[in-house]
């Protein structure tokens, strides 16, 4: 019974989706309902995918989607009729053969849970069917069950049995009928496969995974513990051919073994084998029903599948194993073969359940080689299905140091088995399909088609063609990925990686090759041919204009030149100007080795002068745009020097525009500049500001935002240069309202302040709310003008300009900084900049040393999460305050964690927040209870904070969770005066409390180690392993053996993860 009720408790706690073997139902069978528990229970045992599986009817869990737990409290409390076994046994005995089934109750979560559960190692004794009929007494229609009926189930669902479906059922399981009649021939039967040959057939599994073990059961036909035996000699006895670490169980050279003993399979094996395969490759890891962000913790939601990973990429291997070598099976139809294969590959990847496609995905790579034409056809049929998985499937991510797209795998296999020349064009297509729903794996099919590191068989002709293909496809990505293959594009690539069965003849070649140039030239053919008849493409074309060998170049020069004769002036402009860019570019370093030679530079030179615009006004527009380090072909000394000259150019242009235009039209075209950043100072400067002074006011206030940045750089440069007199003057006979649009244009000096102050009595809240906060450089009226922006609700400008204060030098009143701080609070951190961040920190940590005032913790506790990536110092006083005030640490603790005993309840967003940020802070703190301020351990203080923290925490029901914590601050202890590692006081502690602290000091040794890069050679283990021993001897030699042990396993933990790392490291040099 104890074994029963873990099982069930295992099973609530993972809550897998119902399936051939699990069926979950709300409340227990009535009376009435006896016939549906009869039907239900030889659905289940005669269940050809829930065979060598335990089987389970949970009471207690409603079966909607998702399911969840409710309990048979109310049931058993309302219900006058029993729920007990001797009942259900009754009615079980109207089943032959009598299964052996057990029944009962468990208690999770403070509910009660019933169940029927049927043990795979007991029930064996196929076909189940109705003994006696048994007919509903009090249902109108005469519902019930009769003699001779046997059921079976598939998926959630029962069928009613056929012969053709009892036949096929005996024929799987595969049992004597003379050892069918002996009740425990389970216990002595021997399997009709050679051991090593079910061992090379599932090549790889879990021990400890009861399902894994099932599977090898149905397979060998005798119990696993019977079975294991004689490769637990093998192993023993130093076969080189199977490893067993970790529980896992792998045949290093599965291949070796079926050349040798394959003979040995049968088509009935094979049937088995297949449905080894439909039950392994049915299942999907539950961490794929929580959300994307919590994926990568699966196991702390006690989310897994039901079979191993291990297993799975066995039964994978298997087949491709299969599909390269089928003639090591000569006793088997080489067609049934290819259908197991084809068919479990169709299974997955045609899958509706995008779970199950997800979970498999490591194993795509097998099932690609496997068969690599079905694995590409499947990829393309499910991807235009109606509801399909692998859409599905492609469009989850995972999140885990950023978001990660899932389908990287997929396209790695297809390109893996495109390296055949048969199979190159389908597989790419297919990968190509894969891109169109998830570009972001773009370069694993790149890395297929470089010229200078190609990766197939394929000729270049047959390569060519299908990028062709995939312009009918899908033009815009195609060029995508052809922009990829042109020079200098792509740099870098990884090592070929060899299909692992499927052979493959790849030819090294160097950038260097006659053929590296062809390809390259073919590729740059290609992209002309595809990109002129798109001006944003002739322009990314001409990015490698000086990356093409002659004849290319003045194809290129030629198509260029043809596209543009249909343009207007104003798409003539980004050709010109990108032409003039290269040509000056190349100009100002004629000096240097990649320059281009004079003659192809004058061609340049010359095709930009026939395409220029012919509005000079438009030609204007050169000097103005984003990126001005090729404006000018000539060489300079400095920067200041190439500025002169380009301001003097263009003061010049925009005086030619208003002589010739006037101000109105100058205006329009400044719209048309890419930036107009300098614009506005340049203007400030020349003989018509008089009249632009008259128009600042209508730009100000025009929808046009570049007009609104001219009118506000032209005022703080005319400000700037002539002072407040100037500004008094401007000002003068104009509304509130333009003073104010002004005077919020201005930066934000005293004078402008005392201006606004003066004139904007009825204006003052809109000129403090978009006043800009950068010109102060007079910190004398910084504190008040803080106390406005924050009056305004603009602590981030506040923020800025104490920054500013700060990193001058000058330091603001404590209290001012605290309500900035405490204002930009309210503020999601996730979007405070990386350089308000930093500032936040810089000014918590420098209170930390000025202001003495207890409000700094909570600065600390709101801007807790800034000091995990930018803090030096951390959040020392708040650390402080938990470790030497335990009612503190104790409402931190309450707010963390729920009570042991203490029933799940949902919780406000708000209280949500509470509870996470505490569990944060409280799994960061390492400051040892009784700390002083120098750092030392104040032993009173420790035990007067450890006694009152223990009853409380009882008294709270959160002792557990309390030790844990206190044991994990314990690992950050400052030594003894003594010399001892650790103070005595803690020591001791850790020795004589309870094994919860120890427990929290050993997972705290292993989690600060933090990531770190593995060492093949184990070095960094064996150091650790040496430092824990050293510390145990030091521990024991006081008497304090129970923490000693706890440092030994900590030695132990780092001895066998050197050796791992050795192992692992052997392994993949093999």
């Amino acid at each position: 019974m104890r074994y029963a009720d873990d099982f069930i408790t295992e099973t609530l706690i993972k809550l897998p989706s119902e399936c051939a073997y699990l069926d979950y139902k709300e409340i227990p069978y009535l009376k009435d309902h006896y016939h549906d528990l009869i039907k239900d229970v030889i659905a289940m045992l005669n269940s050809e995918e829930g065979i060598g599986c335990n089987k389970a009817i949970i009471f207690g869990v409603s079966d909607s989607t998702p399911c969840h737990l409710i309990g048979i409290d109310s049931f058993l409390a309302n219900t006058t009729e029993k729920f007990d076994d001797a009942t259900y046994q009754t009615v079980f005995d109207r089943i032959t053969p009598r299964p052996h089934i057990t029944v009962g109750t468990v208690t999770y979560q403070g509910r009660t849970f019933g169940y029927v559960l049927m043990d795979a190692d007991m029930n064996r004794e196929w076909i189940y069917e109705v003994k006696e009929t048994f007919i509903s007494k009090s249902s109108p229609t005469k519902l019930g069950v009769f003699i001779g009926q046997a059921f079976t189930r598939r998926g959630s669902k029962n069928y009613v049995m056929m012969q053709q479906d009892r036949d096929h059922l005996k024929e799987v399981c595969g049992t004597p009928l003379s050892l069918r009649w002996n009740q425990n021939w389970y216990a002595t039967a021997t399997s009709e496969i050679d051991p090593i040959l079910i061992a090379a057939i599932i090549s790889c599994w879990n021990e400890n995974n009861r399902n894994d073990c099932a599977l090898v059961e149905l397979l060998s036909g005798v119990p696993y513990s019977s079975w294991i035996q004689s490769l637990r000699k093998l192993y023993e006895n130093g076969d080189p051919s199977i490893n067993f670490s970790n529980n896992i169980w792998n045949v290093k050279n599965p291949e070796a073994i079926l050349e040798e003993l394959g003979i040995q399979l049968y088509d009935s094996h094979i049937a088995k084998i297949r449905v080894l395969m439909e039950r392994a490759f049915s299942d999907y890891d539950t961490k794929y029903d929580l959300k994307s962000a919590d994926r990568f913790a699966a196991s702390l939601y006690y989310k897994s599948s039901q079979y191993s990973a291990s297993i799975r990429y066995g039964l994978s291997n298997f087949l491709a194993i299969t599909g390269n070598f089928p003639e090591k099976f000569p006793s088997c139809s080489s067609w049934k073969l290819k259908k197991l294969i084809d068919d479990m590959i169709r299974k997955v990847i045609e899958s509706s359940d995008w779970r199950i496609i997800a979970t498999m995905e490591n194993n795509f790579q097998l099932f690609a080689e496997a068969s690599p034409l079905c694995f590409t056809k499947s990829v393309q049929d499910a991807i235009t299905a109606e509801d399909s998985g692998l859409c599905s499937y492609l469009s989850e991510s995972e999140d885990l140091f950023g978001k990660q797209f899932y389908g990287s795998r997929l396209v790695y296999a297809l390109t893996l088995v495109s390296c055949k020349q048969e199979f190159f064009s389908h597989a790419c297509f297919s990968a190509f399909c894969v891109l169109k729903i998830r570009p972001e794996h773009l370069e694993t099919l790149t890395s297929i088609f470089l010229p200078w590191a190609s990766k197939t068989e394929a000729p270049f002709p047959q390569r060519i063609s299908i990028i062709k293909q995939f312009f009918e496809e899908d033009d815009a990505l195609a060029w995508e990925f052809l922009c990829t293959l042109l020079p200098g594009q792509t740099t870098t690539c990884g090592a070929f990686e060899k299909p692992k069965y499927l052979a493959c003849k790849i030819e090294e070649r160097n950038s260097n090759s006659d053929t590296y140039w062809e390809e390259s030239d073919a590729y740059l053919e290609l992209a002309i041919e595809k990109g002129t008849s798109h001006k944003k493409r002739l322009l990314a074309l001409l990015e490698f204009l000086d990356k093409t060998p002659e004849d290319i170049f003045y194809k290129m020069l030629i198509a260029v030149e043809t596209a543009s004769l249909n343009y207007t002036d104003d798409e003539k402009y980004d050709i010109w100007n990108e032409l003039l860019n290269l040509f000056c570019k190349h100009k100002r370093f004629s000096d240097a080795d990649w320059t281009m030679p004079e003659e192809p530079l004058d061609a340049i030179a010359s095709l930009a002068e026939k395409i220029a615009p012919k509005d000079r006004r438009i030609k204007i527009r050169r000097l103005f745009q984003n990126e001005t380090h090729d404006i000018l072909p000539e060489k300079y000394n400095s920067y200041v020097e190439r500025d002169t000259v380009l301001i003097m150019l263009r003061s010049k242009e925009l005086d030619w525009c208003y002589q010739t235009y006037g101000l109105e039209l100058l205006v329009c075209c400044i719209d048309s500049f890419d930036s107009v950043r300098s614009v506005g100072s340049i203007l400030a400067r020349l003989n018509f500001t008089g009249e632009c002074d008259n128009n600042i006011y209508e730009w100000l206030a025009s929808s046009h935002d570049k007009r609104k940045a001219l009118a506000k750089e032209y005022l703080q440069e005319r400000f700037r240069i002539h002072g407040i007199s100037w500004l008094k003057t401007q000002l003068e006979g104009h509304s509130h309202e333009e003073i104010a649009m002004v005077l919020r244009s201005i930066p934000l000096t005293l004078e402008s302040m005392f201006l606004a102050e003066q004139l904007l009595t009825d204006q003052l809240d809109g000129y403090w709310k978009q006043v800009p906060v950068w010109g102060l450089e007079d910190a004398t009226k910084a504190d008040y003008i803080i106390q406005k922006l924050l009056l305004y609700e603009r602590p981030s400008d506040a923020l800025e300009l104490i920054g500013a204060m700060y990193y001058a030098g000058h330091f603001l009143e404590g209290e001012t900084i605290f309500e900035t701080l405490k204002s930009l609070a309210t503020v999601q951190h996730n979007d405070i900049i990386q350089h308000d961040a930093y500032t936040v920190v810089n000014l918590i940590e420098w209170l930390q040393e000025n202001w003495d005032d207890e409000r700094v913790i909570l600065l600390e506790w709101w801007y807790f999460k800034l000091f995990q990536s930018y803090g030096s110092k951390g959040p020392r006083r708040l650390y402080m305050t938990l470790a030497n005030n335990p009612d503190f640490f104790m409402e931190m603790l309450c707010h963390a964690f729920k009570g042991h005993h203490e029933e799940k309840k949902e919780i406000s967003n708000e209280e949500s927040q509470i509870r996470e940020h505490s569990f944060d802070v409280l799994y960061h703190w390492n400051l040892t209870p009784g700390t002083n301020k120098d750092g030392r351990i104040d032993p009173s203080k420790l035990h007067t904070w450890f006694s009152s923290v223990k009853t409380a925490s009882q008294k709270k029901d959160r002792y557990k969770a309390a030790m844990q914590l206190i044991g994990a601050s314990f690992f950050y202890s400052p030594p003894d005066p003594d010399g001892l590692f650790i103070h005595h006081s803690i020591a001791e502690l850790l020795h004589k409390e309870g094994g919860d602290l120890r427990e929290g000091y050993y997972s705290e040794a292993i989690k600060s180690r933090g990531a770190y890069f593995v060492d093949p050679s184990g070095t960094p283990e064996f150091a650790l392993e040496k430092k824990y021993n050293e510390y145990a001897m030091q521990i024991d030699a006081l008497g304090l053996f129970r923490f000693a042990e706890k440092l030994r396993l900590l030695a132990k933990l780092y001895h066998s993860e050197a050796l791992q790392n050795i192992e692992d490291n052997r392994k993949l040099r093999e």
